[in-house]
C-alpha cells in the first residue's frame, strides 16, 4: 500500500493475507454399483474453513438447509436421475458435484411370444420380442420344461428380436434375461405341427 503527500514524498506498507478463502469444499466420490442400487462414500476436505456442511439433492437450486460433515457420507441411490452433492464452508463458499445415475434396473425384460402356425404344417416358428430399457438384454432361453433354462448369449441390446424354429408339439417355456440376470419367462402350446407321413396299414390287391 502506497501513500503519497502533496510534495511527492511515498511511503509504502506491506501486508501479507494468509486468510482469504475463496475456494468451496473439495468432493471425493467412490461408488459401488450393487445394479438394483448404487452405494456412494463421499469424503469432503477443506484446508481453510471448516467445519464443513454439505447435502445431497435432486435438483440444481441453491439448498437452504444443511447438514454438518463429521465423517465420510454413505449415501444410497434406489433411483436413475441426476444427483447433486453440495458443500459449504464456513466463510461461505458453496460447491457441488453433479453425479448422473443411469444404470439401476430393478425389473426383468418386458417379453411377448407368438407362433406361425394356425392350421397343420410340417413346421411352427415361434417369434421372440423383448425390451430392457436400461441395461439390456444379453440371452434367451426355449426349454419344454419350466425353470429349466438353455441359454443362448447374445450381444447386450435393449431390444431382441429372433425366431426359432419348432419341429414337435409341446408346451415350449421361452425365457429371455437381462445383464443383471432378472429374467422374464413366457410359455406357449405348440400343437399344429405334423411332420409324420401317413402310415400304409394293408394293402389288398382284390381282382373280379
Amino acid at each position: 500500500i502506497y501513500v503519497r503527500d502533496e510534495v511527492g514524498n511515498i511511503k509504502s506498507i506491506e501486508i501479507e493475507t494468509t486468510k482469504l478463502d475463496q475456494s468451496a469444499p473439495k468432493i471425493e466420490v467412490e461408488k459401488q454399483d450393487n445394479q438394483e442400487s448404487i452405494e456412494l462414500t463421499i469424503t469432503l476436505t477443506d484446508e481453510k474453513s471448516e467445519p464443513i456442511q454439505y447435502v445431497i439433492t435432486d435438483n440444481k437450486e441453491t439448498p437452504i438447509e444443511w447438514e454438518e460433515y463429521t465423517s465420510s457420507i454413505t449415501y444410497t441411490i434406489n433411483e436413475n436421475k441426476t444427483y447433486y452433492i453440495w458443500v459449504k464452508d464456513s466463510v461461505g463458499n458453496i460447491g457441488y458435484e453433479e453425479y448422473e445415475v443411469t444404470t439401476i434396473d430393478k425389473e426383468a425384460p418386458v417379453l411377448e411370444i407368438t407362433n406361425t402356425l394356425t392350421e397343420w404344417g410340417e413346421k411352427d416358428i415361434i417369434t421372440i420380442q423383448a425390451t430392457d430399457d436400461i441395461i439390456g438384454i444379453d440371452g434367451y432361453s426355449i426349454s419344454k420344461e419350466a425353470g429349466e433354462y438353455n441359454w443362448e448369449e447374445v450381444e447386450k441390446s435393449l431390444e431382441l428380436n429372433t425366431k426359432i424354429e419348432i419341429n414337435e408339439n409341446g408346451t415350449y417355456y421361452i425365457s429371455v434375461k437381462d445383464a443383471y440376470n432378472h429374467i422374464t419367462t413366457k410359455s406357449i402350446v405348440i400343437d399344429k405341427v405334423d411332420n409324420i407321413a401317413p402310415i400304409l396299414s394293408d394293402i389288398q390287391n382284390s381282382s373280379n
